[in-house]
Parts: C-alpha cells; sequence; structure tokens
C-alpha cells in the first residue's frame, strides 16, 4: 500500500535523479549514435526530436529492432508515424542525450 506521503518522497527522489542524469547527458552525431546499434554487446540508443534514449533494456526493443526498426539511428520520423507523437510512450525509457 501506497502512502500520500510516500508518494511525494519518490517524486522527490525521481526528480533528483533526473537532475543528476541530465547532467551527465552526452553529445552524438549520426555518426556516432549508428555505433549505438545493439550488436557485439553494445548499448542500443535511439534518438527521436534530437532526444537519445537507451533501449538496451526495453523488452520490445529485444536483438535491437522494433518492428524493423533498428537502433543506432534518428527515428524521428518513424516514431511520429507509427504513435502519433505520444511522448508518453518514451518516458519510461533512459535518456542518455541529444544529437548534435
Amino acid at each position: 500500500m501506497v502512502y500520500r506521503g510516500d508518494q511525494r518522497v519518490w517524486k522527490k527522489f525521481f526528480r533528483q535523479a533526473r537532475k543528476r542524469l541530465k547532467s551527465q547527458e552526452i553529445t552524438l552525431s549520426l555518426t556516432e549514435l549508428a555505433q549505438y546499434d545493439g550488436k557485439a554487446g553494445r548499448r542500443a540508443y535511439v534518438a527521436v526530436d534530437n532526444v537519445i534514449y537507451d533501449v538496451t533494456e526495453e523488452a520490445t526493443w529485444e536483438g535491437a529492432t522494433h518492428f524493423r526498426l533498428l537502433a543506432g539511428r534518428d527515428l524521428t520520423e518513424p516514431f511520429g508515424r507509427c504513435h502519433s507523437g505520444r511522448r508518453d510512450i518514451l518516458e519510461g525509457l533512459p535518456r542518455v542525450g541529444r544529437l548534435s
């Protein structure tokens, strides 16, 4: 059972964690992003609207692919077509950085 007081504590914890992660964000070019293709033990990153997300541990990205989309790429256009720009889909993914 979660109490309202506990929710505030968790919200504060996650807000602080997001701030720490933002300070550690990286900036990658499209060429550099391509190296994060999820192959040979590498992390699997994708970019949407110039924000880079880590999909390595995401079950729907097993094998660094998702419905014929490949990790290591800017997927802004396919994301917009498939998900009608629903940003809430991305909220659970670790944010790694930005495209340069």
